[in-house]
């Protein structure tokens, strides 16, 4: 028993050695075993910085109309199909104006009818002003002037709207444009009640399309008429048009979702013939420009106890200097003071 003690000992010590050997190795290993990480740089240059506040929107039309009768009867005369050019004030579209003046003939007799009944119940009861309480009356003698007198009323009341109607009996464009809709009319058919409310002819005047663009009450300050703009169209990715702040809102609209947006019309110039109304877009109008300033990349400055900083390589060493910032814009911001040009400054990695 006491020959085996020192033989273990002397094998605990070697197996220690061995174990301590091996986590030596191991640091070794995976440090040296590890990529060297670059430190990323950039250079303080000077350049044009710009700052712009985002909108999404929509393609509107200032002048649009939809045209359509006010009374069902038959359609006699079309004039203009899709995509036709039409001035102001031109007929488009006729209804039976023969029908409508039957229609019109036959509430006037209804109206001398009626008038013939008014007047009869009057003069039965001799009474020649419409102060009834001025005569010896029953009760059921004034009801029976009184229907006597909404009837005639509502019949002057319908032959007012047969007149309206047979006027109405030509559709006239109220501005110039181009038509964008018929509505599935046909020449020879009868319109229905129904028809008159879904079937209209849409003109457009594309001279006189615009953007409206919804900006967030945030951005509501930094807006101003005038200011130059580019407008992205969803349909035509990779392009963009030039656009003017032309109004904005006086009132903001609350949407669905609680934030609050004010309307700004931007306008594009020159016209553009791809463009056309309902095309959803986005919207960058420019707040402010600056020229010939020192820029670095936004990522690149650290903010510590309210003052902003950034990390200069001077030799292979980075050394933090405070650094005061004008203009910022989405991706980029202004130095003031604090950095010259050529500087390395160090983007810090992200963990």
């Amino acid at each position: 028993m006491k020959k085996i003690m020192p033989v273990f000992k002397k094998r605990w010590k070697l197996i220690l050695v061995i174990l301590i050997a091996l986590g030596i190795a191991l640091t070794i290993f995976l440090t040296f075993s590890q990529p060297n990480k670059k430190t990323e740089t950039v250079t303080v240059k000077k350049g044009t910085l710009v700052q712009n506040v985002v909108a999404s929107g929509q393609i509107k039309a200032k002048e649009s109309v939809d045209l359509k009768f006010s009374t069902a009867s038959k359609l006699i005369w079309l004039g203009v199909k899709k995509g036709d050019t039409v001035k102001r004030y031109q007929a488009v579209a006729t209804l039976d104006r023969a029908q409508l003046e039957k229609n019109l003939k036959q509430k006037l007799l209804d109206y001398m009818g009626e008038r013939w009944d008014f007047e009869q119940a009057r003069a039965d009861k001799n009474v020649k002003t419409d102060r009834l309480n001025d005569y010896t009356l029953t009760d059921a003698e004034k009801r029976i002037i009184e229907k006597a007198q909404f009837t005639l009323d509502r019949s002057v009341l319908d032959v007012e709207i047969s007149d309206l109607a047979l006027k109405q009996s030509v559709l006239y464009s109220p501005i110039e444009g181009t038509v964008t809709d018929i509505g599935d009319l046909v020449v020879g058919t009868q319109l229905s009640p129904t028809d008159i409310t879904t079937k209209i002819i849409r003109i457009v005047n594309f001279s006189t399309l615009y953007f409206e663009a919804k900006v967030s009450e945030m951005d509501y300050g930094r807006i101003n008429t005038g200011q130059n703009a580019y407008i992205s169209i969803d349909a035509f990715a990779g392009k963009e048009y030039p656009a003017v702040v032309a109004y904005i809102g006086k009132e903001g609209i609350k949407s669905s979702g609680g934030s609050v947006n004010i309307l700004t019309e931007l306008t594009l110039e020159p016209f553009f013939d791809a463009i056309v109304p309902g095309l959803s877009g986005e919207a960058k109008i420019t707040t402010s420009k600056k020229d010939n300033v020192f820029i670095i990349p936004k990522e690149t400055l650290l903010t510590e106890k309210e003052k902003q900083y950034v990390e200069v390589m001077k030799g292979d060493k980075p050394v933090k200097k405070e650094v005061k910032i004008g203009l910022t814009a989405s991706d980029e911001v202004e130095i003031v003071s604090g950095l010259s040009e050529g500087d390395l400054i160090i983007v810090p990695s992200v963990k």
